[in-house]
């Protein structure tokens, strides 16, 4: 519970250092400033007062994110990297999917949803116990082959993004670079 507060605070101000960036890029393109508008609504007094706490809670978003190792070096925050990494595959009724274009004889870990007859409601139980999940190894033209369980669709919450909706079956996997990192997460839809 103790992460999940921290995430959606992150988030929080996230969002608010992007409407802060949405309204210096109004105010530089077409000269109005929305927050002054917004806060002028309340009259010329209290919308100053509204402005200005507009502006320092912008600000202080901005210093409390500056100073979190993760925004320097953001390949040291949480990830979702299912374990082992031996070649494995999960058991049952599989499907495959082939990826090109990887980096050659390099080691790649995917995971999918689990199966479902209906959508799920959220990404934490479409995941579950993340055990429909591999790693595999590209061959010498970068192709990798995934084999999973049919992964369901699931919801995704507004909270994390308004705009999303349901996401339909996919596999996300990462490859590891000769140097031992860890690619970004790459999504497949199936």
């Amino acid at each position: 519970m103790k992460e999940l507060v921290k995430i959606n605070l992150y988030r929080a101000l996230l969002y608010i250092i992007v409407i802060g960036a949405l309204n210096w890029g109004l105010v530089g393109i077409f000269d109005f400033d929305l927050v002054k508008s917004f806060g002028n609504l309340f009259g010329y007094k209290a919308g100053d007062m509204i402005s200005r706490f507009i502006y320092i809670t912008v600000a202080m978003s901005a210093l409390v994110l500056i100073v979190q190792r993760d925004i320097r070096l953001p390949f040291l925050g949480m990830t979702v990297v299912p374990q082992p990494m031996t070649n494995y595959k999960p058991t049952g009724e599989l499907v495959s999917t082939v990826v090109k274009d990887l980096p050659p004889n390099v080691k790649v870990v995917y995971w999918a949803a689990q199966t479902s007859d209906k959508v799920v409601d959220n990404p934490t139980d479409a995941y579950g116990d993340y055990s429909n999940q591999g790693v595999t190894t590209t061959d010498l033209n970068g192709v990798a082959t995934f084999e999973v369980r049919k992964p369901t669709s699931y919801k995704i919450p507004y909270y994390y993004n308004p705009f999303i909706g349901t996401l339909e079956s996919h596999i996300h996997y990462r490859y590891w670079t000769s140097a031992g990192m860890a690619s970004r997460i790459f999504t497949i839809n199936i």
